[in-house]
């Protein structure tokens, strides 16, 4: 495709552009083009009269700041026309077009390009005379330096923030489907352990069942012959039962049950957890307070010993050298269960989570609530509450998770966001110290009196001070032109042109009551 084709073509892509934004996005647009016009035209509310320079200016500033949407690199380089206009109320457009510039240009080469094109002829053609006075150099460093340099650097900083943060926030939604997915897939994983518990549980029961019965229909068919045959049916029964739940239960198995007796829970059982943690290196403190739980219900025994055992497996894979306490609270009607190591080295190995979703769900089945997280000193806790007598039926609503304390977020204040955070802060100061700045000069030229550029040739060296002053006022002691040193002993005041009060100045000067000295000041 050739230039020729390109350019007829950015109509339709232009129209395109336009129909895919937003209505806020249009919206914020059409408030900066007016903002920005608003302030490029502030000098003809102020002054008396229209100023060419001002109203070409105003133009040139709406123009680069709808092109930059299109064109950033050439609407970077196109302020360089606002210095040749010398419109200062419409230059902080220009740190506008270089954030802009600094966000949108690819690649990165195209920008320096551009930004060293535009620092090179705002140098030779808006900048300092080729005198190269100390004063007039610092003054465009700095000017430069808030208007172009510091604005692209800050929409490089923005520029690069944003498509990480858009990747991050992508990874984040995959990792946190993950996560439900491994939680759920745990909760599967802790149910079918349940039921092999069950499965274990109620065949020796039932099979404790069925013998006895073999016994009694023993018994009564030599003493009771008419109670055999319901002996019979009961150990029949015992044993079709047993088998039925083999075949319903056994099939959930996910692996060999775990070995749990009915001392499960209890104190002499968590006792034994600690003292094998203890072997393997990990200082590990039991402090159990309240009376034993040997006869509460063996879910919640089962459940406080599964806390307990994941707990300290956690320990042992991401925190050997921590120090852990392992507390219980019996009260009358609840269990609390506290698994807590103190803080590690940073770098060690995450984990899944696989367990303590899997604690969660047997924790909610029984009744109670569950919470893991970081604590503030950097340790990790593992909290379950669990209630006296677990609800039967149906499985209770889960609670909502108990969420200890999380770790201070020291991280926040690194030193790549504390520079972007001064950069755009900077950034956003600059634009309104400059209006301050603009409006601070136009007032000055806005007030003051004035002589006309017809009456100035006719004020003649010697003529009282009273006369002058009393036709053509004080007039200002101040000027922002080229300074002039006054005469010795003499008092000088400063006049506007009143045909062009930005770019002349009147300056009298009186020594004895008399007009010793006038000079026009230009720019």
């Amino acid at each position: 495709m050739t230039w020729l084709d390109r350019l007829r073509a950015e109509p339709r892509l232009i129209r395109d552009t336009v129909r895919a934004a937003s209505p806020a996005r249009l919206a914020a647009e059409v408030l900066l083009a007016l903002a920005v016009l608003g302030l490029a035209l502030l000098p003809v509310t102020l002054l008396p009269m229209p100023m060419p320079t001002t109203i070409i200016g105003a133009v040139l500033a709406l123009l680069l700041t709808v092109g930059r949407l299109r064109w950033p690199a050439a609407a970077l380089i196109g302020t360089v026309g606002l210095y040749l206009v010398g419109s200062i109320s419409a230059l902080p457009v220009i740190a506008v077009i270089s954030f802009h510039a600094g966000r949108r240009v690819q690649p990165r080469r195209r920008l320096w390009g551009a930004l060293a094109v535009a620092l090179l002829a705002g140098f030779l053609l808006g900048g300092p005379s080729f005198s190269f006075r100390a004063d007039e150099v610092a003054g465009y460093a700095l000017v430069t330096a808030g208007l172009v340099v510091l604005p692209v650097f800050a929409g490089l900083l923005v520029g690069r923030r944003r498509p990480l943060s858009r990747v991050l926030h992508d990874r984040n939604e995959y990792l946190e489907q993950v996560r439900l997915l491994t939680a759920a897939e745990a909760r599967t994983a802790e149910r079918a352990h349940i039921a092999a518990e069950m499965h274990d549980l109620l065949g020796h029961r039932l099979s404790l069942i069925s013998m006895h019965a073999g016994a009694l229909e023993l018994a009564t068919a030599k003493q009771a012959p008419q109670l055999s045959e319901h002996a019979h049916l009961l150990r029949t029964t015992a044993g079709t039962a047993m088998a039925e739940l083999r075949d319903v239960l056994g099939i959930l198995r996910v692996g060999p049950a775990e070995e749990l007796d009915q001392d499960s829970g209890t104190q002499a059982d968590l006792a034994r957890l600690v003292t094998e943690s203890r072997r393997v290196g990990v200082d590990v403190e039991l402090d159990w307070h309240g009376p034993d739980l040997a006869e509460v219900d063996v879910r919640v025994r089962r459940a406080v010993h599964r806390v307990v055992r994941e707990g300290l497996t956690n320990v042992h894979k991401h925190a050997p050298a921590a120090i852990t306490r392992v507390r219980v609270r019996v009260e009358d009607e609840r269990v609390l269960v506290l698994v807590e190591n103190g803080p590690v080295a940073a770098g060690g190995v995450l984990g899944t989570r696989r367990g303590l979703a899997g604690l969660e769900e047997r924790v909610a089945l029984a009744g109670g609530r569950f919470g893991s997280g970081s604590t503030v000193d950097g340790g990790f806790l593992v909290r379950a509450e669990l209630p006296m007598l677990p609800p039967a039926g149906p499985a209770p609503e889960r609670p909502a998770p108990i969420q200890p304390p999380g770790p201070l977020a020291g991280e926040v204040l690194t030193a790549t966001r504390v520079l972007g955070s001064g950069c755009l802060a900077l950034f956003g100061a600059l634009p309104i110290l400059l209006i301050a700045v603009v409006v601070v000069v136009l007032g000055f030229f806005a007030g003051g009196d004035q002589i006309k550029a017809a009456d100035y040739p006719g004020i003649d060296l010697g003529t009282s001070r009273e006369a002058v002053l009393g036709r053509f006022g004080e007039g200002n002691d101040l000027s922002l032109f080229d300074p002039v040193d006054a005469p010795e002993g003499g008092e000088c005041f400063h006049y506007r042109a009143m045909d062009d009060p930005a770019v002349r100045q009147y300056r009298l000067c009186f020594r004895n009551g008399v007009l010793v000295a006038k000079e026009e000041l230009r720019r």
